[in-house]
């Protein structure tokens, strides 16, 4: 839920910078370019004050531009409370930016002519299979399956292994046994028929890497990927190396709840199962890696995957995968698609591992890209301010007919909300030209109350579709997930309830013909203006029952 919200939140980010367009231009000079990065976040913090309000000790940002990376830079500390920087060298794990990694690596093996996309990976598994039951006696498991998550594949998430605490060989993992925290692997719908993100489905192409190539997987990536494309500070190892530990930023926040009750909270690095996580490595990596599908994508270079591979990669596989209602996005193998007007940008987020928050998103055809790793959990709406700031900075302005859809919503409610004041002008003009008492045109508390309520309620639907639908969204949904705001959330479910009251009105409005037939007809076009507005806000009703 959380990774389609925050991905439904990244599109309004990007689709909102377009607002600045008409007073903005990309920026030549490459410091004043990242002066205004660091001190653009809604529109006018920095990056320093933005991680203190939302208690990240430590960030690190690479901006692909131009096919190559042009630069990287880190802000804050590795720890709370200490004194070592974060720098472009500083490892972070990247949670699932792991997954679309381990595709890559799948998809150089089906080059090699290792693997088939379109095969039952049971005949190529060794050590290992999937448990044959009902639904796999329907259709084959198969590589893009898995690499699309619509393999049928059960979820599968855990929360890692603290150290000192014993973790599972891949085997256990795969069978749910003892040192594993988690389920077997199983199939438990029809594969082929729904799109579903599984864990376990990386945790599959993993051990399939393993048993074709007879290698541990972490040395499959590093010949695979990581070698190839130099990022040489990455790894799927997760007893680091000297070299790298000491590079490592702690992770702060098991959860958000206790992060945000006690933002001192410092946790230990946890051992995560290879394939759909488990990887460590720095914001420039994982830059150079955006590039290396960005470049191989255009074709001007196959150092991993042919331009046809590439392509391929980022062909969707399942279409119209919801995201956060109006927007959606594509699923293909191992990232998720995003088309912004004639645009597709490519992307994947890290934040189902507790400490760490990433974000790994690139357009091919612009050769643009962002790589952005956080060590605190509550880094989600800081990366997507930093995004925006980034945006605006480069003068990326992405057109879409969703922006045109959402401005007209609001010129709408803008309109509606503007009939008030405009039809009391009209009202009085009419009364006094035609000399009628006012008192003719009150027609009672009924009539008020009516008044009221719809004016409540296209304000609260200009409210929420600014602070919900806007860069803040994130903010506002983290509040009410941490279960904190009993009274907003009472307040949202009056909200929901209006519609009815609204109905019962417009009825009695009507029926008892308060006011003339001009003014009955503006009342109408005000309530339907209202209706329209919650509809579009009807995501929110889930966050009532949250917390």
């Amino acid at each position: 839920m959380k990774r389609y919200l925050h991905l439904g939140i990244l599109v309004l980010v990007l689709l909102l910078a377009s607002c600045g367009q008409l007073f903005s231009s990309p920026i030549s000079d490459l410091e004043e370019r990242i002066r205004r990065v660091e001190n653009g976040l809604l529109l006018t913090k920095s990056i320093a004050d933005r991680m203190e309000y939302h208690n990240v000790p430590g960030v690190s940002i690479a901006v692909i531009n131009d096919f190559e990376i042009e630069w990287t830079k880190g802000y804050g500390v590795m720890e709370l409370g200490g004194y070592e920087p974060v720098t472009s060298d500083t490892l972070f794990q990247a949670g699932s930016v792991a997954k679309p990694v381990t595709a890559v690596g799948a998809l150089h093996s089906v080059e090699q002519g290792l693997l088939d996309l379109d095969e039952n990976v049971n005949d190529r598994l060794v050590t290992w299979q999937i448990p044959e039951n009902e639904f796999t006696a329907q259709a084959d498991v198969t590589l893009r399956r898995l690499l699309s998550h619509t393999a049928g594949v059960n979820q599968g998430l855990n929360r890692g292994y603290a150290p000192g605490e014993e973790a599972p060989t891949m085997l256990q993992a795969l069978e749910g046994e003892s040192p594993a925290n988690s389920l077997p692997v199983r199939v438990d719908r029809v594969p082929g028929t729904e799109n579903y993100y599984s864990n376990c489905g990386y945790l599959i192409v993993a051990h399939l890497l393993q048993d074709v190539l007879s290698k541990p997987f972490s040395e499959v990536m590093q010949e695979a990927v990581f070698g190839p494309v130099g990022m040489t500070s990455s790894t799927f190892k997760q007893t680091l190396p000297v070299e790298l530990e000491v590079k490592a930023a702690t992770p702060h926040g098991w959860d958000v709840v206790a992060w945000q009750e006690s933002p001192g909270l410092v946790g230990e690095t946890h051992v995560h199962d290879p394939g759909y996580g488990g990887l460590w490595t720095t914001a420039p990596d994982l830059a150079l890696f955006g590039a290396e599908v960005i470049q191989a994508y255009t074709g001007e270079s196959e150092t991993v995957l042919s331009q046809d591979m590439a392509r391929h990669m980022l062909t969707p596989v399942t279409k119209g995968i919801p995201l956060q209602e109006p927007f959606a996005a594509d699923q293909a193998l191992g990232f998720s698609l995003l088309h912004l007007g004639q645009e597709s940008w490519f992307i994947h987020f890290g934040g189902s591992f507790p400490g760490y928050i990433s974000v790994l998103l690139a357009q091919p055809e612009r050769g643009f890209g962002v790589a952005i790793m956080t060590n605190a959990w509550s880094g989600y709406e800081l990366i997507w301010e930093i995004l925006y700031s980034i945006f605006y900075a480069y003068g990326i302005f992405p057109t879409t007919g969703q922006v045109l859809g959402m401005g007209y919503s609001l010129l709408l409610f803008t309109a509606v909300f503007l009939l008030w004041p405009v039809g009391y002008i009209v009202r009085r003009v009419r009364v006094h030209k035609l000399e009628v008492k006012e008192a003719e045109f009150k027609p009672g508390k009924v009539a008020a109350i009516a008044r009221i309520v719809a004016m409540l309620t296209v304000t609260a639907v200009l409210v929420l579709m600014l602070l919900y639908r806007g860069p803040l969204g994130g903010a506002l949904v983290h509040s009410l997930d941490r279960g904190e705001p009993v009274l907003i959330k009472a307040l949202l479910g009056i909200f929901f309830s209006t519609p009815i009251i609204l109905g019962i009105l417009t009825v009695l409005v009507w029926k008892n013909r308060f006011w003339s037939i001009p003014e009955r007809v503006q009342y109408t076009i005000i309530v339907l203006g209202a209706l329209v507005g919650i509809f579009l806000l009807r995501d929110l009703w889930p966050l009532m029952f949250w917390g």
